[in-house]
């Protein structure tokens, strides 16, 4: 049986706040390497109900977070998608960690900690909840991608 979603990924970097985002690929289409933010997204097969994208800050990061550059990461998705910003439930993957609700009304980013019932604030597990309450079964894709940048975090020293 086929998912009712889609999932997909892309890796993005920004130097600083003053310049733009630019795909973190080589000309091959693979991982340059270089830490920077991982845009996962699931979108329904109709290409018409909300989808969700996560922007998740890698550490080591050296360009612009995910937090301070989240409108402009975001919107880069979705020019490469041509798909306007409310098409999706933004959410992002923090440098400390921690996932949020993300929201880009008007020019700027407010940030909401995630809560989900049943699921630790601001969690990776939360973050499953509400995905699977927005589409049902997810794609194991999506999982492994989104479980793989929280670990990122969770190997680091404190």
């Amino acid at each position: 049986m086929e998912s009712k979603v889609v999932f997909s990924q892309m890796e993005l970097t920004r130097a600083s706040m003053g310049m733009p985002v630019r795909f973190n690929t080589t000309l091959t289409g693979g991982p340059t390497g270089h830490p920077g933010v991982s845009a996962l997204l699931l979108r329904p097969r109709d290409q018409q109900a909300l989808g969700l994208c996560l922007l998740a800050e890698h550490p080591g990061n050296e360009g612009a977070s995910v937090t301070n550059g989240a409108r402009e990461y975001a919107e880069a998705v979705c020019r490469a998608l041509e798909k306007p910003l409310l098409q999706f439930a933004w959410f992002e993957l923090d440098s400390e960690g921690s996932f949020d609700e993300l929201y880009l009304m008007g020019d700027g980013a407010n940030f909401f900690p995630l809560n989900e019932p049943g699921a630790p604030p601001r969690s990776l597990e939360g973050l499953f909840k509400r995905a699977e309450r927005m589409f049902g079964d997810l794609p194991d894709e999506f999982r492994v991608a989104a479980t793989a940048c929280k670990m990122r975090f969770d190997w680091l020293e404190p």
